[in-house]
């Protein structure tokens, strides 16, 4: 949901794109809207096409609940909030790196020939992401804030000296927004005009 030029900083911590398959629907006449899926699995803020250098792989899955939206109060009907999540194995994979919203990178991974001297960082297993969100849209007024943690577990490397710790990376995002002409603002919607 893209109000702005640039993606809020839990686009860092997520995949970007990834090859996979996905089961995903809605109940109870759309209160509910689920997801869960298998994909090949990259780093933070990456994207990946067909991947054939390892076995492992991802389960993502995610549930978003609008639980006023088959009632009548008009005030709640596009409240929401949802909860995704990830687990995986990135054994060995390139680890990733962080940009500003300017593509100015502030933050990577160390990486040498793994000597004592030029010491070298790898993700070393399991990849949890967290990422609970929500919404509320009521007439020209409208309100999205996501929170994301990204859970790995490293390996550095240097010489005969080898460590594996678990790092969390942290993530937030609010966006407010109002359409002063006063059209209905809705998530995933465009304004719609009321004097065209």
């Amino acid at each position: 949901n893209l109000y702005l030029v640039e993606r809020g900083y839990p686009s860092e911590l997520a995949p970007n794109r990834d090859v996979g398959f996905m089961v995903h629907g809605g109940l109870f006449g759309n209160a509910l809207y689920y997801g869960i899926g298998a994909f090949n699995g990259v780093p933070d803020g990456n994207s990946g096409d067909i991947e054939v250098a390892d076995n492992e792989k991802d389960v993502a899955g995610r549930v978003f609940a609008l639980p006023f939206t088959n009632t009548d109060i008009a005030a709640l009907k596009n409240f929401g909030f949802g909860l995704g999540a990830s687990y995986g194995l990135e054994e060995g994979s390139t680890t990733p790196s962080f940009s500003t919203m300017g593509r100015q990178r502030f933050f990577s991974y160390r990486s040498g020939a793994g000597t004592a001297a030029a010491p070298n960082v790898t993700e070393a297993g399991g990849h949890v992401r967290i990422e609970p969100q929500g919404w509320y849209y009521w007439g020209p007024a409208g309100f999205y804030w996501e929170y994301i943690v990204s859970s790995e577990k490293f390996r550095r490397d240097a010489g005969a000296v080898h460590n594996k710790e678990w790092f969390d990376n942290k993530a937030w995002d609010i966006t407010a927004s109002y359409y002063l002409t006063g059209e209905s603002n809705r998530f995933w919607t465009p304004p719609a005009p009321l004097h065209p």
